[in-house]
């Protein structure tokens, strides 16, 4: 099975986000990305929130965002962003949109509740 890398992180692990400019906080973001081995696109999910944010770690304004999500977080999930937005499949003349495509497969011949054959 292929996922996407994810980091799972408690408040102890989580960027600075408290700082006094966007500088700063530009370098703090990017030292922490770095420090995980995160790519520069990721999806940010946190549990007060119901949907995740989409974070370009070269973006000051997406970092702002993400600052203010992550400082009311107890805890964060950040997801690697594939394809990257360059890749994305999904497009008209207007842009490229993320989209998600899942499937489930079995093998022919077994019942998949059961794992049994079907002769």
């Amino acid at each position: 099975m292929y996922q996407r890398e994810r980091w799972d992180l408690d408040r102890q692990d989580l960027p600075e986000v408290h700082t006094h400019s966007p500088l700063e906080l530009f370098v703090n973001m990017n030292r922490f990305r770095l420090k995980w081995k995160m790519p520069r696109h990721i999806f940010l999910k946190v549990p007060q929130e119901i949907k995740p944010y989409y974070v370009d770690f070269a973006n000051p304004l997406l970092l702002e965002l993400a600052a203010s999500v992550l400082k009311a977080s107890p805890r964060a999930e950040f997801t690697e962003m594939l394809p990257a937005p360059g890749d994305l499949w999904l497009k008209d003349p207007e842009g490229h949109y993320c989209s998600e495509f899942r499937m489930m497969a079995f093998r022919s011949g077994e019942n998949p509740s059961s794992g049994a054959s079907r002769d």
